[in-house]
């Protein structure tokens, strides 16, 4: 097994020793929170709701507070921001794997100038980074090994701190790092056995009883657990296991390859419907997209595209449909207005949602959009 670290350091252009590695991405981005709170004090963070839970659980588990912004419909990413007094750090997310380097830079530029974190969010596109000539932009960088995301592994995650980042700040990120437990017996067997687990409710006819239970008892573990709707991560922070980095390290070995498939499904579709249904402008079909956001027209209901996909034998998603995807048990717990009234853009965005898969080959992209076009 090869060094994780090594390989997201060549890949980055970076250097093994500021990478670290955890469980599930989620529990390095609270590690991280967790740290600022303990150096910073309390306060609000900066992110946006066109968003997983999951993305936002790290803030309210550390205890600090969320505060949204709204997105540019051309990057699907935040561009403009009126932080709030108690501001201690912003979260940019690379939506979908749309890396909007110039926005990004001007953005990172003024926080720091105003001592505020800044955190990237590359859980989409595990590998890649803002950056300028001089190197990756960001204070701290997530990356994830999730499911649906960039390569077909289902758990692992990678936080990169940046070796310029305020000294003591960072000396408390990775002593809270160093503490973060052992994976425990449930969570590396449910790890382990989670394709197997997946395809075996897939043929049970009573299959929630039995998923329910052994969620509740650590041996499953799904994408987003009911907890995590609730404001709290599904665990602790916790270290990988052996055998989750062995995956981890296995599908780095492919990166290229899982790269390029994504970049040229977004190529085709792209090419066919481009023009014919809304795309956001930055998606130029060179960026390896972990999915291709559409947005149907006014009037049209996004969840009949998505059952006409659907019925042609493909998978869609709902990214994010609704906000703070698949959407909040209770809105308060974080500092949500369920009406977007102050993201317009967002609120719109939500409203029409809908993205295609991007780990097929060209010929499976060319019939999904063409499915797209007769419906549209």
């Amino acid at each position: 097994m090869g060094d994780v670290r090594v390989q997201l350091a060549e890949i980055t252009g970076t250097k093994a020793e500021d990478w670290f590695l955890f469980f599930r991405a989620r529990h390095g981005m609270e590690a991280v929170f967790n740290a600022l709170r303990e150096h910073r004090g309390e306060g609000s963070v900066v992110t946006q709701a066109y968003t997983c839970i999951t993305a936002v659980n790290p803030i309210v588990a550390a205890g600090l507070k969320p505060v949204y912004a709204d997105v540019s419909a051309d990057s699907v990413s935040i561009s403009e921001v009126n932080y709030p007094e108690d501001a201690k750090a912003i979260v940019l997310q690379h939506t979908f794997g749309i890396i909007d380097d110039k926005n990004v830079s001007r953005i990172i530029s003024d926080a720091k100038k105003q001592h505020i974190l800044t955190v990237e969010d590359s859980a989409h596109c595990v590998g890649s980074m803002a950056r300028d000539e001089n190197g990756p932009l960001a204070d701290v960088s997530i990356h994830s090994f999730g499911g649906e995301k960039l390569l077909p592994t289902n758990f692992g995650g990678a936080i990169w701190l940046n070796p310029a980042l305020d000294q003591e700040l960072r000396a408390g990120m990775i002593n809270i790092f160093e503490k973060a437990d052992a994976l425990p017996f449930s969570g590396r067997f449910a790890a382990r056995t989670y394709r197997d687990q997946v395809r075996l409710f897939a043929r049970v006819p009573l299959y929630r009883p039995i998923r329910n239970l052994l969620t509740r008892l650590g041996f499953f573990l799904p994408p987003i657990a009911q907890c995590e709707r609730r404001g709290k991560n599904d665990l602790s922070p916790k270290l990988p296991s052996k055998w989750v980095r062995s995956s981890m390290d296995k599908a780095l070995n492919d990166y290229d390859r899982y790269f390029d498939m994504r970049v040229k499904a977004c190529a085709v579709y792209l090419r066919k419907l481009k023009g014919k249904i809304e795309i956001p402008a930055l998606v130029d079909g060179t960026q390896p997209l972990v999915r291709m956001p559409l947005y149907v027209p006014q009037g049209r209901g996004a969840e009949d595209l998505f059952s006409a996909v659907r019925a042609a034998g493909f998978y869609p998603g709902r990214w994010y449909r609704p906000a703070l995807f698949p959407g909040p048990d209770n809105p308060k717990i974080y500092n949500l207005d369920p009406e977007l009234s102050d993201l317009p853009v967002t609120k719109d965005l939500v409203s029409r949602a809908l993205n295609l898969p991007t780990d097929v080959n060209e010929a499976q992209a060319e019939k999904i959009a063409d499915v797209v076009l007769e419906w549209l």
